[in-house]
C-alpha cells in the first residue's frame, strides 16, 4: 500500500512525457497525426493488459513470481560465475 502512490505518479509522469512527446512529433508533421498521438494510449493499453495477464494467475501472487524469478537469476548468475559448478 505504500508504494501505490509513488507508482502511480511515477505512471502518470511517464504519460505525460510519452504525450508531450507525442505532441512535439505532432507538431513537426513527420509522421501521421493520428497514430502518434495514440501512441501513449497503445503503450499504456498494453502495459495495462500486461498486469492484467499478470494479476489473474491466481495460483502464484506476483510478489512471489517476482522473487522466484529473481532467485533464478541470482542463482544462475553465482553459477556461471563459479564455473558452472
Amino acid at each position: 500500500k505504500q508504494v501505490a502512490i509513488p507508482i502511480s505518479i511515477a505512471c502518470f509522469l511517464a504519460y505525460f512525457i510519452l504525450f508531450s512527446e507525442a505532441k512535439t512529433i505532432a507538431q513537426r508533421g513527420n509522421f501521421d497525426l493520428l497514430l502518434v498521438m495514440l501512441m501513449p494510449n497503445i503503450i499504456f493499453g498494453f502495459l495495462t493488459l500486461i498486469n492484467l495477464a499478470l494479476m489473474g494467475r491466481e495460483s502464484q501472487g506476483r510478489l512471489e513470481m517476482i522473487s522466484g524469478l529473481t532467485k533464478q537469476f541470482t542463482k544462475r548468475i553465482f553459477t556461471s560465475q563459479q564455473g558452472g559448478k
